[in-house]
């Protein structure tokens, strides 16, 4: 069989460091800006609910009941399929590993979810604006002596 052989882009990424977390994107795909504004209002709706549940720093209920824990596994059930759905990969394991997406991290006390997405949108964002410089420079290439 013939192979048709073309960079895709794809780039690897380790989590934190550790090469046993590995996740494979492109992260210049204009596609991940459009699944992630939509996957980030289905994750502000179950924010609200989940707002209302007093969390421990692990992300677990504070008082245990089975509402609560419904509530949040409910949750941890969106965030994985939202978070699947963004990068259109099963990154949701790798990206967490075993933890809660709920749970509080950093000096800011963020969402181990939202510290993700702040580091990974910033990449996005980064690689969407180094193509855009890219394509203006070819394109003025072939149009700079046409200018008026």
């Amino acid at each position: 069989m013939q192979s048709i052989n073309f960079d895709e882009g794809i780039k690897t990424f380790s989590i934190n460091g550790d090469e046993a977390r590995v996740i494979r994107i492109n992260p210049g795909d204009l596609n991940l800006l459009i699944r992630s504004e939509e996957a980030q209002k289905h994750i502000a709706e179950y924010q609200e609910q989940i707002k209302r549940i007093p969390l421990n720093p692990d992300g677990t209920p504070v008082d245990g009941s089975e509402e609560s824990s419904d509530a949040l596994r409910s949750f941890n059930s969106m965030m994985r399929k939202e978070l699947n759905y963004i990068f259109n990969a099963d990154v949701y394991d790798t990206v967490f590993a075993g933890q809660s997406p709920l749970c509080t991290v950093g000096k800011e006390k963020m969402f181990l979810f939202e510290a993700f997405m702040l580091s990974m949108m910033s990449i996005i964002k980064n690689e969407i604006a180094e193509f855009n410089a890219a394509s203006q420079a070819r394109v003025k290439k072939y149009t700079g002596g046409y200018s008026k």
